[in-house]
């Protein structure tokens, strides 16, 4: 009896090829889309972890907002905060350790300025310490920017979407109209803050928000300094 070896025909040959090729292309693409995927995820849990530290960093700060009266300037009307609108705020806080001055002596002891402000996609903190000053003279602070001005600055958090970061509510939990400076009654009425920080590392990334309230616990009590920022 004599055994088949006709082997495999050209059209069977044609199809086996045709199946394997379809079976990896099906698997080259589910692992470039798991890879993404992973790619996407990472992305966007950076982007969330960066935010959060960037937000806890604010709110721990924002919370020693100040009169500039409770910490010894002479200055009766002046206010915790300077500045605010949607995307930056400037105000005074209670974070130097260094102690108060004895006798006549120069020192910078006071309230720090602290400004936040989104410039591009980056919020970026502004710090600066009180001028050298007598114990009787109003605080005041140097022009950031010029070369003998010592302000710290840094990036808290980046790749954030633009939109509103800040919305400040009085007493009664009403929403104060913007920009805060174009009334000393809106600047003196300010109770807490609600940050919103949204971040996006690239249009293929779902984008990650972050929500805080802020109360601003020393603003009518003597506060504890607390250490600077950094």
């Amino acid at each position: 009896m004599r055994s088949d070896d006709r082997g495999f025909t050209l059209v069977e040959l044609m199809t086996s090829m045709t199946m394997t090729m379809l079976v990896l292309g099906i698997v080259t693409v589910g692992l470039i889309t798991a890879q993404r995927l992973m790619g996407s995820n990472s992305e966007r849990l950076d982007g969330v972890g960066q935010a959060k530290v960037g937000m806890e960093a604010m709110t721990k700060t924002i919370r020693t907002a100040v009169e500039p009266r409770l910490l010894g300037d002479p200055c009766d009307t002046c206010l915790a905060f300077i500045e605010g609108d949607q995307t930056r705020m400037t105000f005074k806080a209670a974070l130097s350790t260094m102690r108060p001055p004895t006798g006549n002596e120069t020192t910078r002891y006071g309230p720090a300025r602290v400004t936040y402000r989104l410039i591009g996609r980056e919020l970026q903190e502004t710090y600066q310490l009180p001028e050298p000053h007598l114990p009787t003279q109003a605080y005041s602070y140097c022009t950031v920017g010029v070369a003998t001005c010592d302000a710290k600055v840094r990036t808290l958090a980046r790749d954030l979407n633009p939109g509103q970061i800040f919305t400040y509510y009085d007493s009664s939990s009403n929403a104060l109209p913007l920009p805060l400076e174009n009334s000393t009654e809106r600047l003196a009425s300010v109770d807490s803050i609600d940050i919103v920080l949204t971040t996006q590392a690239s249009p293929a990334v779902e984008a990650s928000t972050v929500v805080s309230r802020v109360s601003l616990v020393n603003a009518g009590s003597e506060p504890t300094p607390s250490a600077s920022p950094g």
